[in-house]
């Protein structure tokens, strides 16, 4: 009996699985339609299939309507693609193949750059980085707004109330006394009491904000570097937490259409185990790029000041290299972490062992 299996898409890029299957099969059929027609002639005169005729003279007139069912089976299209790439040797199930210890060996990392598709389970983080911009942009009021509340959460407590009370009768006592330095004394203590009260809700209504000029680069490094960046990370060994396998998801392959549904149900670190398919794009190595664009030019001496157009070349793509330093920052590419182009993202959905149905 084959096993049922059960899968939650979050996310696929259905242009990527379909140009898979294309490539491996040689075709692929996009759509299933199922068509119904009928038609109705009032003067039964003629018959015109699915058709609409409206004669130049007479009274004749035929009406037909075709009703079309569009289906696309985006989920049978993922199973077959993913049978497909694992039969023809084009994928590897990282936790099925490799273990912690050949991740720390550096044995893996010799497989990763054989492999086109690596596929995952493991546990996930996802990083909107639109999203943290939204709130960076708001944190000021957020904060201000949470302070307020907690002030007037102090405000209905009964020490607040009760000390409230002790200087109201305090007023009074002062406005009927009649002796000048006794009721200067009984004010000079009004304020003592009103300014502890005051001191008991800021010291407890506090928070520490952040700097505006980090809110500000903040947000220039997002909108630079990082523009609609949502990151998926992958940590796929639980006893190995500084491996995992980075993507950057797309919002519109969100098969809700976007990030927010997702980002609700899941949250953005879930406590539950996805799984992630994907094209293996960086295995980067341990220590200094094996290729260096820039040595061409190291040997070159220009033979004419005014005239060097190698020269000016080597200055030119000099500063796409040292911006590339600055990309870094952004991109987390590093050792031993892999980076994948992901086809799908989806939790695997076991069925239940009988205990639920009892």
């Amino acid at each position: 009996m084959t096993e049922t299996r059960l899968r939650d898409f979050i996310y696929l890029d259905l242009p990527r699985l379909a140009s898979i299957y294309s490539q491996l099969t040689g075709g692929l059929v996009t759509e299933t339609e199922v068509s119904s027609g009928s038609e109705q002639d009032q003067r039964n005169i003629r018959k015109y299939d699915l058709k609409v005729f409206k004669p130049e003279f007479g009274g004749t007139e035929k009406k037909s309507e075709r009703f079309v069912e569009t289906r696309v089976m985006h989920h049978d299209l993922f199973n077959t693609v993913e049978s497909l790439l694992f039969d023809k040797a084009f994928a590897i199930d990282v936790n099925k193949t490799l273990s912690s210890s050949d991740i720390i060996s550096g044995k893996a990392h010799s497989l990763f750059k054989k492999a086109f598709y690596v596929r995952a389970t493991g546990w996930a983080v996802i990083e909107d980085y639109e999203k943290m911009k939204f709130i960076s942009q708001r944190h000021g009021d957020i904060c201000k707004f949470i302070s307020m509340s907690i002030r007037s959460g102090l405000k209905d407590t009964e020490e607040y109330k009760e000390l409230e009370q002790q200087i109201e009768e305090r007023r009074k006592i002062t406005e009927g006394q009649k002796d000048r330095n006794q009721k200067s004394k009984q004010k000079t203590q009004i304020r003592s009491l009103e300014k502890q009260l005051e001191q008991v809700l800021n010291s407890a209504t506090t928070l520490d904000g952040v700097d505006q000029w980090i809110i500000d680069g903040f947000e220039t490094w997002v909108d630079t570097f990082m523009q609609k960046a949502i990151y998926f990370h992958l940590y796929p060994y639980d006893d190995l937490n500084s491996f995992h396998i980075k993507s950057n998801l797309k919002q519109e392959c969100f098969v809700d259409g976007s990030i927010s549904a997702t980002d609700f149900a899941y949250g953005g670190r879930p406590n539950v185990k996805l799984t992630t398919l994907g094209l293996v794009t960086s295995v980067p190595n341990e220590g200094e790029p094996p290729f260096d664009p820039m040595a061409e030019f190291e040997e070159h001496k220009p033979e004419d000041d005014e005239d060097d157009p190698i020269g000016f070349e080597s200055a030119m793509r000099g500063m796409f290299r040292g911006f590339e330093g600055m990309e870094k920052f952004g991109k987390f590419d590093r050792y031993p972490n892999i980076t994948v182009y992901p086809l799908a993202v989806y939790r695997d959905v076991q069925p239940n062992d009988g205990e639920a149905n009892m």
